[in-house]
């Protein structure tokens, strides 16, 4: 094994251009970049790249969650993209493992999935935190333990691009997260595609009777789990990666964010979903929703 392939790059020529001349790995165009420097390290790079996701997989990995070691987190002061530079799971992405057609194999990697699943659903910011609806951040730029790691504003896709609506906040309640989104459709939905409808059925859904907020439970989500985020090794589930959605949510967030983008593959969706709680009402309000904005 050669000394370079374990040794983090230079300090010195860490930046966003130079990060970008490594193989990209993954195939999405939409969002922040995967480039694999070598067998042992990934970057990840773009607009969408956050300090709150390294503060996530930090926070995740001090409690036992399968997520990449953060080495190293920056803005390149040239065109202020965040950087991170993580540990390179040696696994392979749900949707492409040859164990997919056995349904031991399946069995198995479900039961694995449930496990962590319930694992984030029980996590707390601290003993004595409430549960508010928010994502994780650095209290300061500088911290690199989860010490150093608060609540912040929700960094779900919803608010991705608001036309001037107010900012992703900190939520108290379900209901309150929910207007948020109801006034981020509203006002980039086109009144011809549905919008007026979905609207009306986020309103309408339980709990806000009379104006009575049902007590919803709020927990810890990856906001985006589908088979690419998933790997696996054997008959191991050895990494849950791209955490840049994820944040405290209400218990049905994971079940509706797992619908929105799935695989091709349908054997490593059914994985997902049978590894969760159905959320059908929800599911179908939420989609509907989705159809407006994307």
């Amino acid at each position: 094994m050669n000394d370079t392939d374990t040794a983090l790059p230079d300090p010195e020529v860490l930046n966003a251009a130079y990060l970008k001349r490594h193989p990209r790995l993954g195939s999405s165009v939409l969002c922040s970049s995967v480039y694999a420097l070598n067998r042992y390290f990934v970057a990840k790079v773009g607009d969408r790249t956050t300090p709150g996701e390294a503060a996530t997989m930090i926070f995740l990995r001090h409690r036992g969650v399968p997520v990449p070691e953060v080495y190293l987190h920056f803005a390149d002061p040239t065109t202020g993209e965040y950087c991170i530079i993580m540990e390179r799971i040696d696994g392979t992405p749900l949707e492409e493992a040859p164990g997919l057609d056995d349904p031991s194999w399946r069995g198995t990697i479900t039961s694995q999935l449930a496990a962590i699943l319930k694992a984030l659903r029980d996590l707390k910011l601290d003993e004595s935190s409430e549960k508010i609806i928010g994502s994780l951040c650095f209290v300061r730029p500088e911290a690199a333990a989860s010490e150093g790691i608060a609540l912040g504003p929700v960094r779900d896709a919803f608010f991705s691009d608001r036309k001037g609506g107010q900012a992703p906040g900190l939520y108290r309640t379900e209901l309150g997260f929910r207007e948020a989104i109801m006034e981020c459709v509203d006002r980039r939905g086109d009144r011809s595609d549905g919008t007026d409808l979905a609207l009306s059925l986020l309103e309408q859904m339980p709990g806000t009777e009379s104006g009575q907020n049902e007590e919803q439970e709020i927990v810890f989500t990856h906001g985006q789990l589908d088979a690419r985020h998933i790997l696996v090794k054997g008959d191991k589930v050895v990494g849950i990666v791209d955490w840049s959605q994820a944040g405290f949510y209400p218990g049905y967030w994971e079940y509706v964010k797992a619908h929105f983008w799935p695989s091709d593959n349908e054997q490593a969706n059914a994985i997902i979903r049978e590894a969760m709680e159905p959320r059908q009402m929800e599911l179908a309000v939420w989609l509907h929703a989705k159809s407006v904005i994307w």
